[in-house]
């Protein structure tokens, strides 16, 4: 529990001995800690933040193997980024995640005209300026009536509808996105935003 023991990103040695910890804020919570590449350099990288999960809000962070703090980003265009996915790419730019929440027409899937729902945003940024390079969101490129995600009963109670988890590299340099609340995976052209092809799901 948060009350009694610090949390924070940890490495342990091969018999349990703790190698490095760092200790983030009470009521915060730290996700996606793994080994990467910076500039060459093998780097440590890590979210922290609030709402884990959900709506969430957080600053993806960049450590050297000295343990010191390098770089941060953080979302653009009014986002926060969030702690499921913060991947380097070979460019030095950052595809990380965001949710953001708007008001939906859903009559035509026997909805409210007015729901609140929760749209899944993918954004690269250039680590060293903080400059968004691409912007997707889920909204602009999938139909709602894709999601296989319940309605909820009130029309202010946000629908996570499409549940952005994870982005990557494909081989060929487009994106692969995946929504769970779709039970899908998109190829994404990285120019377009266009879906190419999708693994799954309704369609």
């Amino acid at each position: 529990g948060t009350s009694t023991y610090a949390n924070g990103p940890e490495i342990l040695g091969p018999k349990g001995n703790v190698v490095w910890f760092d200790p983030i804020a009470a009521g915060e919570t730290s996700s996606d800690f793994r080994t990467q590449t910076y500039d060459g350099q093998p780097v440590l990288t890590f979210w922290e933040g609030t709402g884990f999960g959900g709506l969430s809000s957080g600053t993806d962070y960049i450590y050297n193997d000295r343990y010191q703090q390098i770089a941060t980003v953080n979302a653009g265009n009014g986002l926060s980024a969030d702690g499921h996915e913060f991947l380097i790419t070979p460019q030095n730019t950052a595809l990380i995640l965001s949710y953001d929440t708007a008001t939906a027409n859903l009559t035509s899937i026997g909805g409210p005209a007015d729901q609140t729902v929760v749209d899944g945003y993918v954004q690269e940024i250039d680590i060293a300026t903080g400059k968004v390079l691409f912007q997707w969101n889920s909204a602009d490129h999938v139909p709602y009536s894709d999601s296989e995600q319940p309605l909820p009963a009130s029309a202010t109670t946000p629908w996570d509808w499409f549940h952005v988890a994870a982005v990557h590299l494909d081989g060929d340099g487009n994106l692969l996105i995946d929504s769970r609340a779709t039970w899908t995976a998109f190829k994404v052209d990285r120019r377009s935003g266009d879906v190419i092809w999708q693994l799954g799901g309704k369609q």
